[in-house]
């Protein structure tokens, strides 16, 4: 494996935990059902893959993806970049979605406190054999990580690598 190789499995390796991490915030806060079901489909799409964003060219592909119609996911996508937790980009070819990382700034009442969350996580990980434990969510900092960003909103296909702190 070529250290350029070695680098992007560790972006990908880096982008995974991020986008776990994510997911355990996204049902820490309250959120409703539809806007709670897009969220996880964008970090789904774009954390999850590796990729950071995702760009959707029309609302469709929500719908397929959902089930919901595309009324109800516009109204959705509103409310999640209302209460920034999704950044959207408009582009020529369609929309640029992601998850904002910091959770800190989202505008949205937690069900949770970080601290129960990860006491609960660790003490379930200790009760099924799990080794590993999450560390303090206080102490967890996503660090430096190289994500795919589209180069300009007319040319969102073609991608630059930049270095982004998360």
């Amino acid at each position: 494996m070529t250290n350029k190789e070695q680098e992007q499995a560790g972006d990908m390796a880096q982008l995974r935990v991020a986008a776990n991490w994510l997911r355990h915030e996204l049902r820490r806060f309250k959120i409703s059902d539809r806007p709670r079901t897009l969220a996880s489909v964008i970090l789904s799409l774009s954390w999850e893959e590796g990729l950071g964003v995702v760009r959707v060219p029309k609302l469709d592909f929500f719908a397929q993806l959902t089930g919901l119609n595309t009324t109800h996911i516009s109204t959705a996508l509103s409310e999640l970049q209302l209460m920034r937790i999704i950044e959207v980009m408009e582009t020529t070819t369609g929309k640029v979605y992601a998850i904002n990382p910091q959770s800190s700034t989202w505008q949205a009442t937690p069900r949770q406190s970080r601290h129960a969350v990860d006491e609960a996580v660790n003490l379930l990980r200790e009760i099924n054999g799990v080794m590993q434990k999450r560390s303090a969510v206080q102490n967890f900092k996503i660090g430096p990580v190289n994500v795919f960003l589209p180069v300009s909103p007319t040319d969102p296909v073609a991608a630059t690598k930049s270095e982004t702190t998360l």
